[in-house]
Order: structure tokens, then sequence, then C-alpha cells
């Protein structure tokens, strides 16, 4: 019952923050690698409320979200092809990897280097299409 009820509450903070735009300064980076590193890795190691700041618990969703929705789509176009039993999580890793491997990259937006990393590490191959 505890567990439900923090989700809620976390589930309504962020609803609220995106909503109504929290504190977000004019100028504030909310699009780039750098904004979504910390989220993306506390997402990859597991990391629960007990390991990330509720800040990086919420870009950990934010990642995975992200994750989720920008491999459904190059699936679907048929540029990254996922083995059976890949994780959100294992791409999370991929994620996180890529995203350290490259730290010159880190100021491109999110999403350019979510799809760099998942199709790095998964390309279709040419008897896939």
């Amino acid at each position: 019952m505890m567990s439900r009820f923090c989700f809620v509450v976390i589930a309504s903070v962020f609803a609220c923050t995106l909503f109504f735009g929290g504190s977000v300064k004019a100028n504030e980076d909310t699009d780039s690698g750098n904004s979504i590193f910390e989220g993306c890795k506390a997402f990859s190691e597991g990391g629960g409320m007990g390991r990330a700041t509720v800040l990086n618990a919420l870009k950990g969703a934010k990642c995975a979200g992200l994750i989720e929705g920008i491999t459904v789509q190059a699936m679907a176009d048929h540029r990254v092809c996922l083995p059976d039993g890949v994780t959100r999580q294992q791409e999370a890793k991929v994620v996180v990897k890529y995203m350290t491997d490259h730290p010159a990259d880190l100021n491109l937006d999110e999403t350019v280097l979510i799809f760099g990393a998942i199709y790095t590490a998964w390309p279709c191959s040419k008897e896939n299409h």
C-alpha cells in the first residue's frame, strides 16, 4: 500500500512539473544529453529512489520513455533490429556507454544521442529489410 502511495505522489509531482512547467529557466538545458545523462545512468543501474535523487529518478523515467519511443519507431522503420531478450535497462546501459564514449556530443539533442546509441549497437542488416 505504501509503495502505491509513493508511486501516486511521484507521478503527481511529475505530472505537475510537466503541465505547469516547474521552475525551468529560459536558458536552462532540458533536452540535451547533458540534461538526461544522470537520469539515464540511474535508470541503467536500476536506481530506485534509494539510490537516485528524485530529479534523477524523474529524468530516468524520461530516459526510459525516450528509449522506448525511439526504439519502437526505429524498429518500425527497419533501422534498428533488437535481438530477442533486450530489456529497456540494457538499452539504457548502451545509451550511457555511448554518451560516456562521446562526451563532446552531450550538447546534442537527447533524441539524437539515444538513436545514435541504439543504432550503433543494433543496426539492421540488409537482409533484415
